[in-house]
């Protein structure tokens, strides 16, 4: 992005607000937020999540606090990063597949740092605040998982990086896991086509939490631990844990039917109460 493109896109956002609160008295029941964009991947470290805004590409940052009025949100977003002389955004080329570059997954290393995936595509690359503290910067250091396949959903938790991924064709979807600093495949399992987002609360239990599309086939439609329907009827492709055990899902709204391409995309809050093992 030239210098004239950053100043303009300044403009476009300038109106827009940085703070968001759940009021306390709708915290007891599931809460939908609409969103202006679509998301895909989400992942939390502490009270802090970041959601990947597929089309832009970009990233959205939330520190998340809560007091007797309700739940806050305070917003910040990446939609470029300096890669050496350049400002691009979050990616320093096209994927060539696609001639477009899509946010996928997000994942935290530090609180400041992040690893990033686009469009499917199984590699992933490193975004960091800047020394100065003002604004991001993309790093040269990247990683690409072996094999094949459409990367849709990605976790990294204690050095392993747990996927959910399928056949380009879209018929065979697998839950795997890698050893995040060799990169080597763990082990794999098969799941239910269109299963997407990971997340564990405890690390010692290693049964994950998955949530179901639109597109699934099966009755088992909803956030799911393990094989267990535990919150039928929502429907998303992200899904993370906050300190308290709530839960935040993202819903990629073009994946409905509606006839006008889909609908908003969502945040959508479940209170921990709704979330029984």
């Amino acid at each position: 992005m030239n210098k004239d493109y950053v100043q303009a896109q300044a403009q476009s956002y300038a109106n827009q607000g940085n703070i968001f609160t759940i009021p306390a008295k709708m915290l007891r029941s599931i809460f939908t937020i609409p969103l202006g964009f679509q998301p895909l991947g989400i992942a939390s470290r502490g009270n802090r999540i970041a959601i990947a805004a597929y089309f832009e590409p970009a990233i959205c940052l939330a520190d998340i606090t809560s007091d007797d009025t309700g739940l806050h949100f305070k917003l910040e977003w990446i939609r470029g990063v300096r890669h050496g002389k350049k400002s691009v955004r979050l990616f320093s080329n096209f994927l060539i597949k696609s001639e477009a570059n899509r946010a996928q997954t997000v994942n935290f290393e530090t609180a400041d740092s992040l690893w990033v995936s686009r469009n499917g595509d199984r590699t992933f690359f490193k975004i960091c605040r800047s020394a100065e503290g003002c604004g991001w910067v993309l790093s040269r250091e990247k990683k690409t998982l072996p094999g094949q396949g459409m990367m849709h959903s990605a976790l990294l938790r204690n050095d392993i990086m747990e996927t959910i991924e399928s056949t380009v064709s879209l018929k065979t979807w697998s839950h795997c896991q890698y050893d995040w600093p060799s990169l080597n495949q763990m082990t794999t399992a098969e799941c239910e086509p269109f299963t997407y987002g990971i997340a564990f609360y405890d690390d010692g239990i290693n049964t994950p939490w998955v949530i179901t599309d639109y597109r699934i086939a099966t009755s088992r439609k909803g956030i799911c631990y393990g094989n267990r329907l535990i919150v039928p009827g929502i429907y998303g492709n992200g899904l993370c844990f906050l300190p308290d055990e709530s839960m935040l899902v993202t819903r990629y709204g073009q994946a409905s039917g509606g006839p006008f391409n889909g609908e908003p995309g969502a945040l959508i809050y479940v209170p921990a109460a709704l979330i029984s093992r």
